[in-house]
């Protein structure tokens, strides 16, 4: 068992950069003996990083529904504010 959640661990560190903190739980139910609540909490945790998520979806854009296009010199203000 320690074994398998090791190797989850390292994997999940992999990815995160850290181990998050729900999954002290895990270790706590292991200690415990309830191997299967452990890995419900390790499994429940994604696989995939939280930004890539959000972000990295593409969303489709119906440019033909847009009633407002920007002038020159309005694009060219949106393009020189930050990404704040």
């Amino acid at each position: 068992m320690h074994t398998l959640l090791s190797t989850r661990l390292e994997q999940i560190h992999q990815l995160f950069g850290q181990i998050p903190d729900v999954l002290e739980d895990a270790w706590i139910e292991v200690a415990l003996g309830n191997k299967e609540k452990a890995m419900e909490i390790i499994d429940a945790v994604p696989t995939v990083h939280p930004f890539e998520m959000k972000y990295n979806k593409i969303a489709p854009i119906h440019w033909e529904t847009y009633n407002k296009v920007l002038s020159d010199q309005e694009r060219r203000k949106h393009l020189l504010m930050g990404w704040a």
